[in-house]
């Protein structure tokens, strides 16, 4: 499937925690979603997203999904999920980083993948 045709969506509790987000912060969180979106629409690969976006994987699971998170500014990350096929990204959860290695974090992104696989969506 070429990525051009990939379906984005948010799930509730991002899109919750989002609007909690003070007004700057809220502008960029959703500013990258939008560029990266645009970026990964014209993208054959991983390789051709900007690095800025700082893509990293944090976990794959073969023939299914992977879940990787972006780059938001300094203090930002957001975790998604991506279909193997390419044809859906979904947006997992949004933190701020604290550490090195957030693992709650990862654990919230990883959970929430696994619930939607799981559903068959």
């Amino acid at each position: 499937m070429n990525r051009i045709t990939t379906r984005f969506a948010m799930v509730e509790a991002c899109e919750k925690a989002i609007q909690k987000l003070e007004r700057s912060d809220y502008i960029k969180i959703l500013m990258t979603m939008k560029r990266f979106e645009e970026e990964w629409k014209k993208s054959v690969s991983d390789a051709d997203i900007a690095s800025g976006f700082d893509l990293q994987n944090l976990e794959h699971r073969k023939g299914a999904y992977r879940v990787a998170e972006i780059r938001a500014g300094r203090n930002w990350r957001i975790g998604m999920m991506i279909f193997n096929d390419v044809s859906r990204i979904y947006w997992l959860h949004i933190w701020r980083k604290t550490a090195p290695r957030n693992r709650q974090d990862y654990d919230i992104v990883k959970d929430r993948a696994h619930r939607i696989w799981n559903q068959g969506d």
